[in-house]
């Protein structure tokens, strides 16, 4: 019960305040906020389910329809996120303490009487003769192929970033790469890993990482689609706490619509 009482609350308490729906001529549609709309385009601030936060800008020509959710609609979900914050978790009770019981006294046994046994005549055993043992075939297992990472970028640009500060270096480099135009936004977290994997070992050192993603025939006016940063947890300048790699976090955004 308590699980099931966490896990509405998880999901009312992390919906968001707003729900305006975007539906596109290709049948595709987007919900989040509006934040800005004139006769040519659109841009609206999407969350998805692990909370990243990305703004989606489309054509008016693209769009099929928008609606907006109504004043009333928003004040009832408002409402119900307030009553799902009053409900109170009820803790279970502590267990009773455990008492471990005293040992029972130790009875020391008398000695049996020693009864002295008749000889036992030895039996004749034949000698046993063992079998050779049936040769062992050994079948030789193939091993199991990893599926290979999709690696396919095409480097554009490398540029280093690095910043001083209180006699303390911070090693950043910012690299621009192209990626097919069909590549679907879910394989980039693989193309990023092959990146940064590359630019460590050019820079053994290297403390923070930014991928600019251009996709090929889409991005020909300098706008990227999207971009991915490697960086300790405070992002792209907190120097201060550049020696615990294994703290870092990965950033992705979409800065224009992925079809």
């Amino acid at each position: 019960m308590r699980k099931f009482i966490l896990l509405v609350l998880s999901l009312l308490l992390a919906a968001p305040l707003y729900a305006d729906v975007v539906f596109f001529n290709d049948g595709s549609k987007s919900v989040g906020k509006i934040i800005k709309e004139n006769d040519k385009i659109v841009v609206i601030r999407e969350v998805d389910a692990n909370g990243v936060t990305c703004e989606t800008e489309a054509q008016q020509s693209s769009i099929l329809k928008i609606v907006r959710e109504s004043g009333e609609t928003q004040k009832e979900r408002l409402r119900r996120i307030k009553e799902a914050r009053k409900i109170k978790i009820e803790r279970p009770p502590k267990p009773a303490p455990i008492v471990k019981p005293k040992p029972a006294p130790i009875v020391k046994p008398k000695p049996a009487p020693v009864v002295k046994a008749k000889p036992v005549e030895k039996p004749v055993v034949k000698p046993v003769v063992k079998p050779s043992p049936a040769p062992v075939v050994v079948e030789k297992v193939k091993p199991v192929k990893k599926a290979a990472r999709n690696c396919s970028y095409r480097l554009s640009r490398r540029e280093n970033k690095d910043i001083t500060l209180d006699n303390i270096r911070m090693q950043r480099r910012e690299v621009t790469i192209v990626v097919s135009r069909k590549m679907p936004f879910e394989v980039l977290a693989e193309v990023f890993e092959c990146v940064a994997e590359r630019e460590i070992r050019k820079a053994k050192n290297l403390d923070a990482l930014w991928i600019v993603v251009m996709r090929k025939g889409l991005d020909t006016e300098g706008l990227p689609s999207a971009y991915g940063l490697w960086a300790p947890p405070g992002g792209w300048d907190d120097f201060m706490h550049t020696q615990d790699k294994s703290a870092y976090r990965w950033e992705y955004r979409k800065i224009k619509k992925w079809m």
